[in-house]
């Protein structure tokens, strides 16, 4: 980056509590930064409350117009730039197929099996093999696993039940003190190892 002069120190210095660093980049030809960065070098120091109004001002206010709208891109620029465009119908490379069946694990860390019916659209794995076998599932009631494994998707391990019956079947509040606190640890752990590995994809 090429040096600052005295002038542009002293320009900095004068309009500092006027302009806001960007405004001083585009007035001196600089790039993006280059005076703010001058500016802790040098020792200028702009108050809290200005530093504030500068960046107040430089937010989109509400009923802001832009100045392209309604305007449509000119063929020129079609031209230099149709080339960076997708086809049509174009997927990325790392498009899953119809019938991928994968596993997911829930905020709880309770794992569910899932099945890709379509371009964007999952749906839960036993709900898909439920409405297979016997059709659209019933308003109110849910596909429940028998043996209370979300991973045993197979048909003779589902059955319908109500919410109020799942929730009664599900709920800690009716397991022994020692299973419940074990229930909630390993649910905590299992948030934890959750956020763990989406921090470190």
């Amino acid at each position: 980056m090429k040096p600052f002069t005295p002038q542009e120190d002293q320009f900095i210095r004068d309009k500092c509590l006027t302009m806001s660093s960007h405004a001083m980049d585009k007035a001196l030809g600089r790039s993006r930064g280059a005076t703010r960065q001058r500016m802790a070098r040098i020792g200028v120091v702009v108050p809290e409350d200005i530093r504030q109004k500068f960046f107040q001002d430089s937010l989109i206010k509400p009923g802001n117009v832009p100045m392209n709208k309604g305007k449509g891109m000119s063929e020129q620029i079609r031209d230099k730039v149709k080339h960076t465009w997708f086809p049509k119908g174009h997927l990325p490379h790392n498009t899953k197929e119809d019938g991928l069946i994968v596993r997911r694990v829930d905020n709880s860390g309770r794992p569910y099996m899932y099945i890709r019916e379509k371009v964007g659209k999952w749906e839960l794995y036993h709900r898909h093999l439920w409405r297979k076998h016997f059709g659209e599932i019933p308003k109110g009631m849910i596909v429940a696993f028998k043996d209370g494994n979300s991973e045993n998707c197979v048909i003779d391990n589902l059955e319908l039940v109500d919410r109020k019956t799942n929730m009664l079947r599900n709920t800690i509040h009716n397991l022994p003190e020692d299973i419940r606190n074990t229930k909630l640890l390993i649910g905590s752990l299992n948030r934890k190892i959750n956020r763990h590995e989406q921090n470190h994809k």
